[in-house]
């Protein structure tokens, strides 16, 4: 599948001068990965905190994959092996999974899970150390691939996976060329990019024009040659009644200097606009002096207003109607362009039992929802960002359980809706389940994630898997049940 740097020079030079890189599958990078190149050096950093030295075990590794492999006794899983050609680094996992065959879906989220403050006590610290647990290797640069299935670490129950899972890819990397094929088929698959014909490439470039330059600032427009024209953005208006530049809003702004029609009416009262273009209308502003038909604002019309404005968001607390609550079963309309199939890109959570965590950043009014970074504030509330906007929610540990990805029916949310209120700022629980709901942008059902080992267990993690669960799937069901 892979070609040495020598034998297709000449094709590469000729690829980057016509512009068709782009049409061929995504096999080659910026260096020729050969797998039948030993490597020379190998660095690593293991899982495992008390064994979180990187240890150098054959030559040098550069200061980029130095840098990548972290800090001194930074628990991260971590490779690198240099080759003659450049340096390959990537991270390691101690999976359940333990066969090529089976699939890899969800060990990036082992990946994050186990390098994000394992402890003794967690039960994330179980998945590396009880068992025979899978080590396997994925390539982070010069490209991503997929995990790629090492071998299973016997005796993993004393730790061993975590702590020699990482050397084992880099000098599995480094020294065994079936390995190195393996990883380095970025597809799996994909045929040799080779182009066989003439034909093939004149056919390709018959669709191709000449790389589009301009000058900067100016705005390209088409023309009758493969060359577009030009347009200069300006921010005055001029006295030209046939340029041919484009102004700017803010130089019509400046050109109209806030001039409007002219309009007339009396004085002091609200101006309405009318069905005839161009005329206005007037009404008096409400007082107590104003009639009841001609007032702006109708007093019986804006009392119905408030009422239902009311009622909309807040609901009897406990079937006391002197008692109000927010109303988070109303009926609310999901705003659009949120797709279940785009990725989020970081999350935040705090759990029930009020410890706090996050991978990137959530938005101001994300982390406001969430509360001040305070043990006692026990909430149970998670965030997620996405590139079409952030979306937030609650979570519950419940005595019942569900269907994963699955919205609650009727009868499980009566007692879900009862197990949060018992729970929310007060962290005592009795329940496994982990249970998600979205709270913003809109409202969805209760969706169950799944079972913990223990009530303690899930007081700490239901809330971040709520966040950092990351599958269609999981987005489906909240999205699809708005209420």
């Amino acid at each position: 599948m892979f070609r040495k740097a020598g034998n297709n020079k000449n094709m590469k030079r000729i690829f980057y001068i016509v512009g068709i890189m782009f049409i061929l599958p995504s096999v080659v990078s910026a260096v020729d990965l050969d797998p039948s190149i030993n490597g020379t050096s190998e660095c690593y950093r293991r899982l495992l905190p008390d064994t979180g030295n990187y240890t150098d075990t054959n030559g040098n590794c550069n200061a980029q994959t130095l840098a990548y492999l972290g800090a001194l006794r930074n628990k991260t899983g971590t490779w690198g092996s240099v080759f003659s050609y450049g340096d390959v680094y990537g991270k390691s996992v101690c999976s359940v999974v333990t066969n090529q065959n089976d699939s890899t879906n969800g060990m990036d989220l082992e990946y994050d899970i186990q390098i994000g403050g394992i402890t003794q006590t967690n039960q994330n610290y179980a998945n590396v150390t009880s068992g025979d647990k899978g080590c396997w290797c994925k390539m982070e640069y010069p490209m991503k691939s997929d995990w790629t299935y090492l071998s299973t670490m016997a005796g993993a129950q004393n730790g061993d996976c975590a702590r020699n899972c990482a050397a084992s890819c880099a000098r599995r990397v480094s020294s065994v060329s079936s390995y190195r094929t393996s990883l380095f088929a970025i597809n799996s698959g994909a045929p040799d990019p080779v182009v066989t014909s003439k034909d093939f490439v004149d056919g390709t470039l018959s669709n191709l024009q000449t790389k589009i330059s301009g000058p900067d600032g100016y705005l390209a427009v088409y023309s009758d040659s493969d060359q577009p024209a030009s347009r200069e953005i300006v921010l005055s208006l001029g006295s030209s009644t046939t340029s041919t530049t484009i102004p700017t809003g803010s130089a019509i702004s400046i050109g109209l200097d806030n001039k409007q029609n002219k309009v007339s009416g009396t004085a002091g009262y609200a101006m309405l606009g009318t069905s005839t273009a161009g005329t206005v209308s007037s009404k008096p502003i409400y007082s107590n002096t104003a009639q009841f038909s001609t007032a702006l604002v109708e007093t019986g019309t804006l009392n119905s207003a408030v009422i239902n404005g009311v009622n909309s968001e807040l609901s009897c607390y406990d079937n006391d109607c002197t008692l109000w609550q927010i109303n988070t079963t109303g009926p609310t309309t999901m705003v659009g362009g949120y797709d279940p199939s785009v990725n989020q890109t970081s999350y935040c959570y705090r759990r029930l039992n009020g410890s706090t965590g996050s991978n990137g950043s959530c938005s101001t009014s994300t982390l406001t929802y969430l509360g001040t970074d305070d043990a006692e504030n026990k909430s149970g509330k998670w965030g997620k960002v996405f590139p079409y906007g952030n979306i937030s929610g609650i979570s519950v540990c419940s005595t019942i359980s569900g269907t994963a990805n699955t919205a609650a029916t009727d009868a499980q949310t009566t007692t879900l809706n009862e197990e949060y209120t018992a729970q929310a700022g007060v962290g005592d629980n009795t329940g496994f389940y982990c249970w998600c709901k979205m709270i913003n942008p809109s409202s969805s059902k209760w969706v169950y994630y799944g079972s913990r080992t223990n009530a303690s267990t899930c007081a700490s993690t239901c809330a971040s898997y709520c966040g950092s669960t990351n599958t269609a799937a999981f987005r489906t069901a909240l999205y699809n049940s708005v209420q």
